[in-house]
């Protein structure tokens, strides 16, 4: 059956002006004509042409439709062709998408001025041709919307920096960075954060000096401004490098404002940092912390160090060091950092009452908590580590049977990350005194005074009994009345080793009571003085040191000392702070700090022939190199090696 062109073009849709110019072309003839010429086209015509109009759908031209249909040999494959008309199609679409995003940034810089006038059209337009020039529409559309969620906030704050240059105040002044601060933070805010965006943006306005300014701004004060934030960075910088910065999330701002304003109603209602309240504000300004390193324990580390150290940054801070300081207090001494019972529950099993706490535990003499605080955490070493730094059997049976029996039921009740740190430090410096002495032993030493015993252990396991060294435990006599007892509940028997030198360090003299005990003053001696300074007066301290210099040539001294805040790093500061505190709460607070290169010249000047301190760096690497654990000591106590 074959069909004339007419009634083809009926049945397909097309016209016959259509199938005349396939014909024309070649891209479909009729397989035969009539008598009087008319075009005739059959079953293989129609198939052809059905073909031609599925390309033709594709988008195909009728050229490449043609490549496709003839013999392919010459010819262009489809899936090729199809390719490319995909690429074209979506270049269409990504041109669509950018007018319209131009579209929408243009709207954005003309909302809220109602009926735009035509000058406001062509204003916008030439704005428009500026702004592209550093920014993309889409980039445009983000910093036009967002200014209106802080444009109100910007007036103000323009006030006060123009006051702030009206006053001649610096630009590079910290006087000026509480307002830099608050630059920083806007303009953060502003730009979603984007760090890269905000500095194309201010080169743009320092290029184009036509742009008109919003806000009250003129060239001037953003010179001013500038200059302070400048410093700003350039401080952040150096503390965190420019990826650091980068990576911080800086649009958080009114969060910190909120937490701040809840530190402060806390603390102006006298509210504890040991209260639940405090310690849930601690827990919401750790997770604001977190979010704003986006959870890099390094990047936090760095920051806090940096608003510790700069006056730039801390001038300019979201809170006071008021604020600060009562967070970083709740959040050391936020319960959920330990589990089970508390530490404070295992300190008070089998310990005598006490009916009003002490002023100073070494003054008045009272059963000592923090004694039985190291002895615990001596103990825990005992459960928990591995391989033990000080191997101790004596020190869970001491602690009685009810506290032995919960700390081995549950040793990481004591694990939490305070008590870690703590128990790193105590076995340090029990093990630092431990071996002066085992070198004194081999010199030929035979005499050992443990100044400030409080629990230890060592003349209960000495093994150089049969070497003769005889042990002396000076403490305060109700610590050592308290001491025998547990030694008798313990049923850990007097070794004829040791003696007993009852001595209240600030009113007794030192040198006598010893004698009294069978010390010989003519003989060298080994002297640990552990876990004492601290609780004693810096004149106190001296007065000690300065009787110790009477003893024999040969003689040797280990003591341990608190060195001032302003030598600790930030996290330290906070531990240290938290045991000061905590050491306070029970009657027994620090009274004491050296700083190294001081105390060992002052020490120098009463008659030591040497006075070495050993740095936390060189602890870790003598006893704790290459553990699985991580347990180490840190650097708010150091240790003292002296010789005479």
């Amino acid at each position: 059956m074959l069909l004339k062109v007419g009634e083809l073009a009926r049945r397909t849709g097309l016209t016959v002006r259509a199938l005349h110019h396939y014909d024309s072309i070649g891209l479909l003839r009729p397989s035969a004509r009539s008598e009087s010429g008319y075009r005739l086209y059959g079953r293989a015509d129609v198939a052809r042409l059905h073909g031609i109009q599925t390309l033709r759908c594709m988008g195909l031209s009728l050229a490449e439709v043609a490549k496709v249909l003839d013999d392919g040999s010459g010819g262009v494959p489809l899936p090729h062709i199809l390719s490319r008309h995909i690429g074209v199609l979506d270049q269409e679409i990504a041109q669509a998408q950018a007018l319209r995003e131009r579209l929408g940034a243009l709207r954005s810089i003309l909302a809220g001025g109602g009926q735009p006038e035509l000058d406001d059209w062509l204003v916008s337009l030439s704005m428009m041709n500026t702004f592209e020039q550093y920014f993309s529409a889409a980039e445009l559309k983000l910093v036009f919307e967002r200014w209106q969620h802080c444009q109100a906030e910007w007036p103000p704050l323009v006030q006060a920096v123009r006051a702030a240059m009206a006053s001649g105040v610096p630009p590079d002044s910290v006087a000026v960075q509480p307002l830099a601060g608050r630059w920083m933070d806007l303009s953060a805010r502003w730009m979603d954060g984007d760090l890269a965006l905000l500095a194309r943006w201010g080169g743009m306005l320092r290029e184009q000096p036509g742009l008109p300014l919003p806000g009250g701004m003129d060239r001037a004060l953003l010179d001013y401004i500038d200059q302070a934030v400048t410093l700003r960075l350039d401080t952040l910088t150096r503390h965190l490098g420019a990826d650091g910065l980068q990576r911080l999330d800086k649009t958080l701002t009114p969060e910190w404002r909120a937490l701040g304003e809840r530190a402060e109603r806390l603390m102006a209602a006298g509210t504890p940092p040991q209260s639940g309240g405090a310690r849930q504000l601690a827990r919401d300004w750790q997770a604001l912390l977190n979010r704003v390193v986006r959870h890099d324990a390094g990047l936090l580390t760095k920051l806090l160090a940096a608003h510790e150290t700069e006056p730039v940054l801390q001038a300019g801070a979201a809170f006071t060091p008021e604020v600060r300081r009562y967070l970083q207090q709740a959040t050391a001494l936020d319960p959920h950092a330990t589990s089970g019972r508390t530490m404070g529950t295992l300190l008070h099993q089998e310990v005598q009452p006490m009916p009003t706490p002490p002023t100073n535990i070494v003054r008045q003499g009272e059963p000592s908590r923090s004694a039985l605080k190291v002895a615990a955490l001596r103990a825990v070493h005992q459960l928990l580590d591995e391989p033990l730094v000080l191997p101790d059997p004596v020190a869970l049976p001491l602690l009685g049977a009810a506290t032995e029996a919960a700390l081995r039921d549950d040793p990481y009740t004591l694990n939490d990350p305070l008590s870690r740190g703590l128990r790193g430090a105590l076995v340090a410096r029990a093990r630092f005194v431990e071996d002066e002495l085992a070198r004194c032993v081999a010199a030929g030493v035979h005499q050992y005074v443990v100044l400030g015993a409080g629990l230890d252990t060592f003349a209960y396991r000495n093994p150089y009994q049969a070497q003769g060294l005889q042990v002396f435990e000076v403490d305060h006599p109700g610590t050592q009345r308290w001491k025998q007892q547990l030694l008798a509940q313990a049923r850990i028997g007097l070794p004829a080793s040791l003696a007993f030198v009852p001595v209240d360090f600030e009113h007794n003299d030192l040198a006598h009571a010893l004698r009294e005990a069978g010390f010989r003053a003519d003989q060298p001696a080994c002297i640990g003085w552990m876990g004492v300074t601290m609780y004693l007066s810096p004149e106190a301290v001296l007065a000690t040191l300065g009787a110790l210099v009477g003893l024999a040539a040969g003689s040797c001294l280990c003591f341990d000392y608190r060195v001032p805040a302003t030598m600790l790093n930030p996290v330290e500061q906070v531990i240290s702070d938290v045991v000061a505190q905590q050491a306070a709460a029970i009657g027994e607070p620090w009274l004491s700090s050296f700083e190294p290169v001081q105390l060992q010249a002052q020490m120098l000047a009463l008659g030591f022939s040497t006075a070495e301190s050993a740095a936390p760096d060189e602890l870790n690497a003598r006893y704790f190199a290459r553990r699985k654990d991580g347990l180490r000591t840190g650097g708010s106590v150091r240790l003292m090696r002296a010789t005479l």
